[in-house]
């Protein structure tokens, strides 16, 4: 029973869910990957129907085979950190619990599935919950770090938020945090009002995540601590749910195209690839052919690129070598 009901980290899959919830299996994986993650193990969901006398003598050995130091206490929801939607914060976590508190802790958690299931649900999503206890990291900085812009969609960038100490000011919202903003490799400060991390420990935190990110295939919502010998540790990683799509503005061809001029001024919305095709590339040949005629313009096509929808026109006319080939016919007329 004690392999069935008590799993360490170490051991555990995503093919283990159903029986060790999303956070668990989650972990699992980055164990196995070769993150830094907190040592640790899980009370399976099958737990919670156990009585409560034997629960708390499989989490006393549990706590006890993992050794010395204080231990942080977390839900693992059956269908939390799931790409569709997370749950995150829904049940409760315990932290700096000495081994002799684990078994109280746990109970904690698993009351607060049971509120979930009556206040909100009818039952708590997924029907289950399991309980992981891991060694408690000390950090001076934790915080979390998203593996796409969760405003406008954009990849490229990971956004790195931070706060000294612990991250629970940071995920209750009680403490705005450092963030900071990472492409490339390069990490650009929005703002630091806690000075907890430089640019090189932001730098390394976004290369940890987008790691993860690139592995799962998925942007990532990561949370992350450093310890005081300056480690960092990953102490959870789930899909980003609600994001919008991945979206480029990256132009089809090269050079330095507008709104602001010529049919950009009048066209304010997105364009049909009917219109854009049928009868806008059209009014462009004439244009150009047009400036030809009066002024002695040359203009290299093409002469506008379509952007997610967008129309842009070009100011390649404007190169030095477009302007050295219609300089002729121009000082002509």
């Amino acid at each position: 029973m004690t392999a069935a009901i008590l799993r360490s980290l170490r051991d555990v899959r995503f093919a283990d869910a159903a029986d060790v919830g999303g956070k668990a299996a989650s972990l699992g994986e980055l164990l196995a990957s070769g993150f830094a993650v907190p040592d640790g193990f899980v009370l399976t969901s099958g737990a919670i129907d156990m009585p409560a006398a034997a629960r708390e003598s499989l989490l006393r050995e549990g706590a006890r085979d993992l050794g010395g130091g204080t231990f942080a206490v977390r839900s693992s929801g059956i269908s939390e950190d799931g790409a569709e939607q997370s749950f995150a914060g829904m049940y409760e976590s315990v932290l700096d619990v000495p081994a002799e508190g684990v078994a109280a802790a746990a109970d904690r958690v698993l009351a607060s599935a049971h509120d979930v299931r009556v206040a909100q649900y009818g039952q708590a999503p997924g029907g289950g919950i399991a309980v992981i206890v891991q060694h408690m990291v000390a950090p001076t900085a934790a915080g979390v770090a998203l593996t796409a812009d969760p405003i406008n969609g954009d990849r490229h960038f990971v956004v790195v938020a931070a706060v000294r100490g612990t991250a629970d000011r940071l995920v209750s919202g009680s403490a705005l945090g450092d963030e900071w903003v990472v492409r490339d490799g390069t990490a650009t400060a929005r703002r630091r009002p806690e000075h907890s991390i430089d640019q090189r420990q932001a730098a390394q935190i976004a290369a940890a995540a987008r790691r993860i990110a690139d592995g799962r295939g998925s942007p990532q919502d990561i949370e992350w601590a450093i310890d005081a010998g300056g480690a960092l540790w990953i102490v959870q990683a789930r899909p980003m749910t609600a994001l919008p799509p991945d979206v480029s503005w990256e132009s089809s061809a090269p050079g330095t195209f507008t709104r602001a001029l010529r049919f950009g001024e009048w066209i304010s919305e997105p364009v049909t690839p009917l219109f854009e095709s049928w009868l806008l590339s059209a009014m462009e040949d004439g244009l150009h052919q047009q400036l030809r005629t009066w002024i002695g313009q040359h203009a290299p096509r093409p002469h506008h690129v379509v952007v997610n929808g967008w129309y842009f026109y070009s100011l390649n006319w404007l190169s030095p070598g477009a302007m050295a080939r219609s300089m002729p016919g121009i000082l002509w007329h």
